[in-house]
């Protein structure tokens, strides 16, 4: 892979990447609490402060994973805010994200942010994002109480934190570690949780959450579950079916690892959409790539039914896809800058488009998108090795002078590098 001189130095994953690792940590952690509070004595310790069994706050969130930071640059980051019912057993996390990389058009306006609130009910958890409500049951996730440790935390004394005088509260268990620091009146000030790797949890979790203000009702982050049910997420509503049925005939791009050809459950876009993928990956030090290994970029001819349905949120080889469409292609805004429902049934020309194709979905041989058993059929087109773009043809240098969406230029020269032949510019299909 290509290493970069002189970009930005983030150490920030992708919206859709964030909400997947936000979904795969918030189940191996709630797990691994849930096992140490089940293997508590019922005694209980004395005088231990009292909460609310509803609550809303607005807070910053910290977090490590083995050591090192998984929260995005402060420039990135806008509002996070939560509330629970504890009697109810539910919680809802909003996090709020600028995309510094989105189209200047958007500037000011709803659609320069991406935003995500991770549902927990009694046993499931869902994800809203930008309004497409994914289903993440694979991950286990559930509702674990915040504060359901505190009954049995032991008297840490007095500190002072931030210039602020505080009454600390802690419980320390195998692998885990917990602290609440509270002022005069019982208000939290921060909750730090502390996992240590196990051979039930794969990595050692830190977690710090300093809360800005925190309220015993819903005033901070109303109407948190108003018109959101588990259905909602388990059930994703189509685009309605347009008039004319004829199968929709598009050229798709991915970027991918090395040997990698097997598109289905797999995320791909149009040149201005994987354009708008690809430079953001570039831009941040190529990240995602890092992640995935990804070396080689592939162009598909895709024809598939003209009904959208949601967007499948699907990383990695073999993938993990957040959402419960396993028939249509799924379709949304570039980095889900879209609205409502993330752009799902609309067009996106300042980002591009992005489809995920459904294994449910996908033709086998003598079968017609549309015909009642399918919904898509991909023939691969040619397959690149990305130095002859990033490099030889200096898409890098041009994500970088452009530095937002749409990346006008940039694209143009993805899509020359698929043309015919090194003669027409293009670059030389890799033999595969």
């Amino acid at each position: 892979m290509v290493l970069l001189v002189g970009l930005a130095a983030l150490s920030a994953l992708s919206p859709h990447q964030l909400a997947h690792a936000a979904a795969k940590r918030e189940a191996e952690r709630g797990a691994a609490v849930e096992r140490i509070l089940r293997s508590l004595p019922p005694t209980l310790s004395a005088a231990t402060p009292s909460l609310p069994s509803f609550f809303s706050a607005r807070y910053a969130f910290e977090e490590l994973i083995d050591g090192k930071s998984s929260s995005l640059p402060d420039f990135m980051e806008r509002d996070q805010r939560l509330a629970q019912d504890t009697k109810q057993m539910r919680r809802a996390e909003v996090r709020y994200t600028k995309m510094v990389f989105g189209p200047k058009e958007y500037v000011g306006t709803p659609l320069e942010w991406v935003n995500f609130t991770t549902y927990f009910f009694e046993d499931y958890m869902g994800i809203d994002f930008n309004g497409a409500l994914l289903d993440a049951c694979m991950y286990g996730g559930k509702f674990s109480d915040m504060f359901g440790w505190v009954s049995h935390a032991q008297d840490g004394g007095r500190v002072v934190v931030d210039g602020k005088a505080l009454h600390r509260w802690m419980l320390t268990a195998p692998t885990v570690h917990f602290e609440l620091l509270i002022d005069s009146a019982g208000t939290p000030y921060r909750y730090i949780q502390n996992i240590s790797k196990s051979a039930l949890v794969p990595h050692a979790y830190y977690m710090n959450y300093t809360f800005h203000e925190f309220a015993s009702d819903d005033s901070l982050l109303p109407k948190a579950w108003e018109g959101v049910t588990i259905d909602g997420f388990k059930k994703p509503k189509p685009c309605p079916p347009p008039a004319d049925p004829t199968p929709l005939n598009k050229t798709m791009y991915i970027f991918h690892p090395k040997h990698e050809f097997n598109i289905s459950q797999q995320d791909l876009g149009d040149a201005t959409g994987d354009t708008f993928f690809v430079c953001v990956d570039a831009l941040t030090k190529f990240n995602t790539s890092i992640d995935h290994n990804y070396a080689w970029i592939s162009a598909y001819h895709v024809q598939f039914m003209p009904q959208y349905g949601q967007y499948l949120n699907c990383n990695g080889y073999p993938s993990e896809c957040l959402g419960a469409n396993n028939f249509l292609v799924g379709h949304e805004a570039a980095q889900g800058q879209g609205f409502p429902e993330a752009g799902q049934c609309n067009e996106n020309p300042l980002v591009g488009e992005w489809w995920a194709l459904p294994e449910g979905g996908k033709c086998a041989d003598g079968a017609t998108p549309g015909d009642g058993t399918c919904s898509w059929r991909a023939t691969r087109l040619k397959t690149i090795d990305s130095p002859c773009l990033f490099d030889q043809l200096g898409f890098v240098d041009t994500c970088r002078k452009e530095g937002r969406a749409p990346f006008a230029q940039s694209s143009k020269l993805l899509v020359k590098a698929f043309a015919q032949d090194s003669v027409h510019g293009g670059c030389p299909a890799l033999p595969v």
